[in-house]
């Protein structure tokens, strides 16, 4: 559900070049230059506070990010202060604590996540003091030696901080994405404000992805399909198209997806509130739907299978009454926002021109309507 978006190693004598393909190089100001980094020849770039930075212009792809995954090796020489890793302007940030405790937060201004213990209220997240992390123990960003540190904010109701790959900080209880960036733009190893927060020691590699939007159309598009069906496609989409014409209907589809999606997203909190066990099990079962999408078994016995387990999964772990009040909410939306009028008629056009989707909602819906009746 990622795309990267910036690739900087500073292999290039220093310099800060973007291997993204996104044009997000760098602007250095009083960072020295390290030949070998991590490893022999990779490269790393010196920051000794104050001035010291990397600067990455705002661009459009720094705007909406939603969810925002962050990976960088340092060295880190000092504490005493904050020392910034990176962060985007009123956008998120990630950091080292003086006490070498790591953190990763996000700008949400409304509030909607609660505060994180001993922070900004407006800068939620994570840190990797004993309240957040899986052991109940301090972790802390060793001194002279190379880690591997990561954020994740995965877009809707968690913030991961992760140590040499292991997970070290967690809040399951996040309510707001990723802002833009504001014009100040992105900053490794400085603040986008004034020198305060300055990282001390050495940079050798920055990696960060974003919310990648197109993913489930790719994956939607993924299975095999003969022409019959492309063509069927064609005109659900123009179909769609006509209908975002009228304002009337556009409002009123529009409408209805946003209802759908808010009752996706509390699904996916739910879930994600459980902590790492549910969610890695989630993955793994995502994982498994996709090899059988993407390989054209839709509706076959193995899908079948494959969907009953995830029902059952989820009635253990959410309960059969939350999965009830769920539908609820989904079949409240359809109501409200006319779906009948809207997507039921580009259903009917589907299940003309492409049965084995006809097929596979049928299975969905002889699945769950006996437990979701009510």
């Amino acid at each position: 559900m990622l795309k990267l978006i910036l690739h900087h190693t500073y292999k290039l004598a220093g310099e800060a070049v973007d291997i993204s393909h996104n044009d997000n190089h760098g602007f250095r100001t009083a960072v020295g230059f390290l030949a070998n980094g991590m490893a022999p020849a990779s490269g790393a770039l010196q920051f000794a506070g104050g001035p010291s930075r990397v600067r990455i212009t705002n661009k459009p792809v720094w705007q909406i990010p939603r969810a925002v995954k962050i990976e960088t090796w340092v060295r880190l020489t000092a504490l005493g202060q904050r020392r910034n890793l990176v962060e985007g302007d009123r956008s998120f940030a990630f950091f080292i604590h003086p006490d070498g405790v790591l953190w990763g937060t996000f700008y949400d201004p409304s509030h909607l996540t609660p505060p994180t213990p001993n922070s900004d209220p407006s800068w939620p997240g994570a840190n990797s003091d004993s309240l957040f992390s899986p052991d109940h123990l301090r972790h802390t960003v060793p001194l002279n030696v190379w880690t591997k540190l990561t954020y994740l904010h995965d877009g809707i109701s968690s913030v991961r901080l992760y140590i040499n790959d292991t997970l070290v900080g967690a809040n399951y209880g996040i309510r707001a994405s990723v802002p833009s960036v504001g014009p100040n733009g992105i900053h490794i190893g400085h603040w986008p404000g004034d020198d305060r927060y300055t990282f001390s020691g050495d940079i050798d590699e920055v990696k960060i992805w974003k919310y990648d939007p197109d993913v489930p159309y790719k994956q939607f598009f993924c299975r095999p399909m003969d022409a019959r069906q492309l063509d069927c496609w064609r005109q659900v989409f123009d179909g769609m198209a006509d209908m975002l014409a009228d304002r009337e209907q556009s409002q009123r589809f529009i409408a209805l997806m946003k209802c759908i999606w808010a009752a996706e997203q509390e699904l996916v909190r739910a879930i994600r509130s459980k902590g790492e066990t549910a969610i890695k099990r989630t993955a793994s079962l995502n994982a498994r739907y996709r090899r059988l999408w993407c390989s054209g078994k839709i509706d076959g016995p193995e899908m079948k299978r494959l969907l009953f387990e995830y029902q059952r999964w989820l009635i253990k772990l959410l309960g059969e009454e939350y999965m009830r009040a769920y539908n609820r909410h989904i079949r409240a939306c359809w109501m409200e926002y006319g779906g009948e009028q809207s997507i039921g008629k580009l259903a009917a056009h589907i299940a003309d021109c492409d049965p084995d989707v006809a097929a596979y909602f049928k299975l969905l819906m002889d699945l769950w309507q006996p437990i979701l009746g009510s």
